[in-house]
């Protein structure tokens, strides 16, 4: 209460006093200073803080010995607070319902006030009630808001594509993580041109502006100097007056896509390559089937000493090896129906070697060492050559200037540890074929792109004649269980093993 006092000077003496009631003032500055309190706790706090520091003013300014804060949408409230299971019994309870239109969102209430609660108690309340509704709404909105953005932001950062935004100045004003993938930091291209990380043939491309939607490829240069090749999709940010204020996009890396599509290419190449060889080939073995049956119906009605038996039988070996490059031909384009038979793998090297000192050169030596022991495999003959061919061809290439290539045969048998390493080979007695050339061998890139099925016929450092893939392609047809091995490093001889 404000107590105002006056003495007038009268007969007998006055004194004159005026009460005024301060109670629905001091609430409302109580209220005012908990409506700046809770706007304050609302950028740092919880739900929980805010609706405990209301359920205590609320209890203050109703001299109240408990209160509740209780949410009808459990979806997003906790329940009720202020009131734990079990707490004690209540003499008097106030209790305001929180509207938000038509609904009925909460509850407020206080109890246990020692005397009854007034209409006065229940303004109070209610719009105590008003003010924590509404921060927490907007705490909850905040809370939704910054769980969004977290959201999408780490959605963003954890893509594989590369998404940026440009300003109005064409500079990136932000960068995801995935530019790492190409070697750099969000810092190094952050404030400039995306012509930065670009070739300098698509810069043009790369800073083109003015239009709404953009969907390009551009080769894109990574930290190392590597070129990738990339997607570029960006749209056009507007201000409020419609004009371009920005671009977000995306880069795509499409370099293995692209390696993948040429790798297509050159199979489908490859392959059509392989039907007409094989067609060519078949026509000319029906010719030289004339030809060898002819010339033996010759050489039988020949006398023995006749001067053109010599020169038919020329013609009938010629016959034969020619035979035998339309097999190699039949093999490659996979039109050979395989007919594996037992024979000596020494045998067969021996057969070859006239052939191969003529494919390798006078500069380089051949030797053999073939094994006295048993070296009988199941085999198709033709496979077999032409592996040995693609690598007698693949070493002449290694050796420009001389050397020697190395043919040896063994047996040798593959334990149960071994065979696993292998996956499809089981375990037993094999004939092994090695070749060593004294060549400069593969440096570790091309070593690393011989097993690719487009490894090429040739090149600079050391590349298997048809591809190694090949090779190992030739020899698993030529043989039920067989499997090669090669071992190659720059500078050194290379050895190539076959087991059949």
């Amino acid at each position: 209460m404000e107590v105002v006092a006056s003495y007038r000077s009268v007969a007998g003496g006055r004194v004159f006093a005026f009460f005024r009631d301060l109670s629905h003032r001091q609430r409302s500055e109580v209220l005012t200073r908990t409506r700046l309190e809770l706007a304050r706790l609302a950028e740092t706090s919880s739900v929980d803080v805010l609706l405990r520091f209301a359920l205590d003013t609320a209890k203050s300014l109703t001299e109240s010995g408990t209160g509740f804060f209780d949410f009808v949408d459990e979806e997003k409230g906790r329940g009720r607070v202020g009131f734990p299971p079990g707490h004690m019994a209540r003499a008097r309870e106030l209790v305001v319902p929180i509207h938000r239109g038509s609904r009925v969102v909460a509850a407020i209430g206080v109890g246990n006030k020692a005397s009854p609660y007034t209409d006065e108690d229940l303004d109070t309340l209610s719009t105590l009630a008003d003010v924590v509704i509404d921060t927490v709404a907007r705490r909850w909105a905040e809370a939704q808001l910054q769980a969004s953005e977290a959201r999408y932001r780490s959605l963003v950062e954890n893509m594989e594509d590369i998404v940026y935004s440009l300003d109005d100045e064409g500079r990136l004003s932000y960068v995801s993580g995935a530019i790492s993938h190409l070697g750099y930091r969000p810092a190094d291209v952050m404030g400039q041109g995306l012509d930065a990380i670009v070739h300098p043939e698509d810069g043009t491309a790369a800073t083109t502006r003015g239009v709404a939607r953009l969907n390009q490829e551009l080769r894109v240069v990574d930290w190392s100097g590597a070129v990738r090749t990339m997607r570029d999709t960006r749209r056009a940010l507007e201000d409020e007056d419609g004009a371009i204020s920005g671009y977000v996009g995306v880069l795509t890396d499409l370099t293995q896509q692209r390696q993948t599509e040429e790798a297509l290419r050159l199979a489908q190449k490859m392959e059509a390559i392989g039907r007409l060889a094989g067609g060519v080939a078949h026509d000319f073995n029906n010719l030289l089937s004339v030809i060898l049956s002819l010339t033996g119906f010759a050489l039988e009605d020949l006398p023995p000493g006749s001067p053109l038996r010599a020169d038919l039988q020329d013609v009938l070996k010629a016959g034969e090896r020619a035979s035998t490059l339309t097999r190699q031909l039949l093999a490659f384009s996979r039109r050979q129906v395989l007919s594996p038979k037992v024979v000596s793998l020494n045998r067969v090297v021996e057969e070859m070697q006239g052939m191969l000192r003529r494919l390798i050169g006078e500069d380089i030596e051949l030797v053999s060492r073939l094994s006295e022991e048993d070296t009988r495999v199941r085999v198709d003959v033709g496979q077999l050559e032409q592996v040995i061919l693609n690598l007698a061809v693949n070493a002449r290439d290694a050796m420009p200037t001389g050397g020697q290539l190395l043919l040896e045969t063994n047996p040798t048998e593959v334990t149960g540890d071994e065979s696993e390493l292998q996956l499809t080979v089981p375990p037993g007695p094999y004939a092994r074929l090695r070749i060593t050339d004294t060549g400069v061998g593969m440096d570790d890139a091309t070593a690393a792109g011989s097993s690719s099925p487009s490894s090429p016929r040739r090149s600079t450092a050391r590349a298997p004649a048809w591809g190694w893939p090949r090779c190992t392609a030739s020899s698993t047809r030529a043989a039920a269980a067989s499997w090669s091995t090669v071992s190659r490093a720059a500078g050194r001889p290379s050895t190539s093993s076959y087991r059949a």
